[in-house]
């Protein structure tokens, strides 16, 4: 008897597409809620590199619109992340950008 084979499994399960807009979105409700957050903690469950650099292009642009602060004791020591008072004065985060 000859198995059947269906659709090679790349094909059935595709990679998970996440947006930088969307990875400040998920970061700016965690800031709200905790005030701070470290960059280890927001990686802390990724094991995919691509999402690692999406979370870190997302720091980045919270950093240029002024809507946190961030600090690193030492050279390869994790990124502390504090909200700033300019992202607790917008209600709604404009994340309006080319990606």
């Amino acid at each position: 008897m000859k198995a059947v084979r269906g659709p090679a499994l790349s094909s059935v399960v595709g990679p998970v597409r996440i947006t930088i807009r969307e990875k400040i979105s998920v970061i700016s409700d965690i800031l709200r809620q905790n005030k701070t957050a470290t960059f280890r903690s927001l990686i802390k469950t990724r094991q995919n590199r691509l999402e690692v650099v999406i979370t870190f292009l997302a720091v980045l642009e919270l950093i240029k619109r002024h809507w946190v602060q961030v600090s690193q004791d030492g050279l390869f020591g994790d990124i502390a992340i504090e909200v700033s008072e300019n992202m607790l004065l917008d209600e709604e985060i404009d994340i309006e950008f080319d990606e």
